[in-house]
C-alpha cells in the first residue's frame, strides 16, 4: 500500500510539473508559451535592444525591439487587457501572420510579449516551428 501511494504521488507530481512547464510548440500552436506564473517582464532584458517601430491606438501600444537575432514585439494594453485564453486564440488564429514575418525577416527568433496597462506580463509566445 505504501509503495502504491508513493508511486501515485510521484505520477501526480510529474503531471503537475508538466502542466506548469511552458507549452511546447505544436503544428496547431507553433509557440513556446509562457504565462505570468512562469515568467515576468524581468525575464526579457531590453536594455541593449534597439527600439524600432512603435505604434498604437486607443486599445494598445505595439513596440518592436531588436536584440541580436531576436525580434520582440511587445503589445501593451492601455485599459482592459483581454483574458489569457483570448490571447491564445488570437495567436492560434494568426499563426500564418507570424510565419510570414519569420520568413520575411530571415528566420530571426520572434517573441510576442503581452503586457497589461501596468506593464506586468500577461503571457509571452516565442514563435517556433521546432515541434
Amino acid at each position: 500500500m505504501n509503495i502504491k501511494r508513493k508511486f501515485l504521488s510521484f505520477v501526480f507530481g510529474l503531471f503537475l510539473l508538466l502542466s506548469v512547464w511552458a507549452q511546447r510548440p505544436t503544428k496547431e500552436f507553433p509557440y513556446e508559451y509562457y504565462n505570468s506564473s512562469e515568467r515576468s517582464i524581468k525575464n526579457y532584458d531590453f536594455t541593449s535592444a534597439v527600439q524600432g517601430t512603435k505604434r498604437g491606438d486607443e486599445n494598445w501600444t505595439v513596440t518592436l525591439y531588436v536584440k541580436k537575432s531576436t525580434d520582440y514585439i511587445v503589445f501593451q494594453y492601455k485599459e482592459k487587457a483581454p483574458a489569457e485564453k483570448d490571447i491564445k486564440n488570437m495567436l492560434k488564429n494568426n499563426k500564418s501572420v507570424w510565419k510570414a514575418y519569420d520568413e520575411k525577416n530571415g528566420s530571426a527568433d520572434l517573441c510576442l510579449i503581452f503586457l497589461d496597462s501596468n506593464g506586468s506580463l500577461i503571457c509571452s509566445a516565442e514563435y517556433s516551428e521546432n515541434y
